[in-house]
């Protein structure tokens, strides 16, 4: 399809691209300014499209469940802080309730460079295809894809086939999954996108990758057949390129806020320097104990500082280049380094792996028993080449290790497969058991936590003739609405419980209200002062999601400004705030 492309206005395409896989049909249909002027766009106005899509009762995987991806009016501005957050949404296969989930990289800025503001995906293909939305050539396509089931042999396919036609690195973009998300209901999207500040093999510039991993929404893309979603486009050009009011306010505005998050996160968080790790030593503090240790059961160890974000700062990252996921973001917390591979086809190989984040770092470290920062970052590269979220599969297998400690489940059980605290290589294997479907304890951990629990309960009650276990292990089965918690142990934040369990709509997420830090610094002394957060807070961190903001800079990154605000609260929006 060919279409037209207008400058964009307010930091809006005002074009929706929405593609029918069941007969091809693509179209660019108008966005209604009544419906983007309410829905603002990112979270909400993806959420609201899913709504006239879905009916009562509809699989997640029925051709009629839509897979869109939607930034916001701010995503691709470089002179703000954190500005390419992209969201992915549609009914979700692991919850079975709408899901959701953001990612950064270049994705979501490469859709409006492109000309439009969301990409809205229905149908199913009989065969792999790519979706090619080229930019330069104002035209949308549909192309045979190769079966190519791991994430990182697909990117090169995918980066040689578009720079052997003539493409710059810089302007290609795609989303991918892989073979782990055909096979369980937690696949993770992979956002791929060119950095050319990185050195690897003698060469300058290299593709990294950021995630959508909660939800499981990667295995409704592979689903539909889609192998990868690619834009080609360039950044805007000339004064004034994004359609704002007044541009010299806006670039006024995020120098301010550039200055400082450069001037506070060295002095702080440190996230620049060790990531979403740096938290781990915070969490692991014993006047807070809120690290999830061997599937939470406890909430510190003295071996936590084996995985922390100084470990990582001073053994395994790599510092050189700039470590922003988008240009113009000032915090460059997307840290990453290169292990050896210790297992599969590839073992000894030297890889380059993004992250780990905080949660991925806890959920294959600390949650596993697990103390060594290279196996979790290997565990990390894994999940990304099979495409399933980390989150979700690290915190299964922590429920399967403690029903092995209790006795819910033996080696007779799971077709001689143990897993027990402390074991990576065992961790490993079972990742790429999971994706591959080779048993059928791999086959059920790779349903979710919910349908995990009852398979547990029957196969104890064949072995043993007891008594049904269910209510004991839903003691230990952590979830909410389906979804395996984060990575935070809220024995100590009533209002991180409550953000699982209510603030959160796509179950226990902490993206919707991150409260547990501030509720430990003793930000919320009242049950109504918690009761308020989960209000308030959520407002402003959604509204993110709708702009197409990171929150790390614009929320996490406390403004000394912000202390001299009276009568309001000083953690909400600390960054931004005047």
């Amino acid at each position: 399809m060919k279409y037209t492309k207008s400058n964009l206005m307010r930091g809006y395409a005002n074009k929706i691209l929405t593609i029918d896989l069941a007969n091809g049909a693509i179209q660019e249909n108008g966005l209604d300014p009544k419906v983007r002027d309410y829905f603002v766009g990112g979270r909400a106005l993806g959420l609201y499209l899913l709504y006239k899509r879905i009916t009562p009762g509809m699989s997640p995987y029925a051709p009629e469940n839509p897979l869109i991806f939607s930034p916001g009016p701010l995503a691709g501005v470089p002179q703000f802080p954190g500005t390419s957050k992209c969201m992915a949404v549609s009914l979700s296969p692991h919850t079975g309730i709408p899901g959701i989930s953001n990612f950064g990289g270049h994705f979501g800025a490469h859709i409006k460079y492109a000309g439009f503001d969301i990409i809205e995906i229905t149908g199913k293909s009989e065969e792999d295809i790519f979706i090619l939305i080229n930019g330069f050539e104002n035209q949308v396509t549909i192309i045979d894809a190769p079966s190519i089931d791991r994430v990182f042999d697909l990117e090169k396919f995918i980066v040689d086939a578009c720079t052997g036609k003539g493409y710059d690195k810089k302007d290609i973009t795609f989303v991918t999954t892989g073979v782990g998300a055909a096979n369980t209901t937690y696949g993770c999207i992979n956002s791929h996108y060119f950095d050319p500040t990185k050195t690897a093999g003698g060469q300058k510039g290299f593709f990294r990758t950021k995630q959508a991993g909660r939800t499981g929404l990667g295995s409704v893309m592979i689903d539909k057949k889609i192998r990868s979603v690619i834009v080609l486009a360039e950044y805007p050009h000339g004064e004034n390129p994004y359609g704002a009011a007044d541009w010299e306010k806006a670039k006024r505005a995020g120098l301010k806020l550039s200055k400082v998050v450069r001037e506070v996160d060295p002095v702080s968080l440190k996230m620049s320097r060790q990531g979403s790790a740096g938290l781990i030593s915070f969490m692991n503090n014993e006047n807070y104990m809120s690290l999830p240790v061997n599937n939470y059961q406890y909430g510190s160890d003295p071996r936590a500082e084996q995985i922390s974000g100084k470990f990582y700062e001073e053994n395994l990252f790599d510092h050189r280049g700039m470590d922003g996921c988008f240009p113009g973001c000032s915090l460059r917390c997307t840290k990453g380094g290169w292990v050896t591979l210790s297992f599969g086809d590839q073992k000894g190989k030297k890889v380059w792996v993004d992250g780990p984040e905080y949660e991925t770092a806890c959920g294959f470290g600390s949650n596993l028993g697990i103390w060594n920062a290279e196996a979790i970052m290997e565990a990390n590269w894994h999940c990304d080449n099979l495409g399933i979220d980390t989150i979700t599969t690290a915190v299964i297998i922590a429920f399967l290790m403690e029903c092995f400690q209790r006795g819910y489940l033996s080696k007779e059980d799971t077709d001689g497969v143990e897993l027990t605290w402390g074991d990576d290589q065992s961790v490993l294997r079972f990742l790429h058991q999971i994706s591959h479907r080779e048993n059928e304890f791999a086959r059920e951990a790779g349903k979710g936590m919910v349908s995990l629990v009852e398979w547990v309960c029957r196969k104890y009650v064949q072995r043993t003739g007891r008594e049904n276990p269910k209510k004991e292990l839903m003691k230990f089965s952590m979830q909410a609405k389906g979804l395996p918690f984060s990575l935070y142990r809220t024995h100590r934040s009533l209002s991180m419980q409550a953000s699982y369990a209510a603030a959160s709509d796509i179950g226990a997420h902490h993206a919707a209200a991150w409260l547990i830090k501030v509720d430990l610094l003793g930000a919320f002394p009242t049950l109504q002062d918690k009761a308020r957060a989960l209000i308030t807070y959520p407002r402003v961190r959604l509204g993110n999601d709708n702009l197409g903001l990171c929150k790390l800079p614009w929320v996490d990154v406390f403004n000394p400004e912000s202390e001299k605000v009276k009568d309001t609260d000083k953690f909400i929006n600390p960054a931004s705030q005047e």
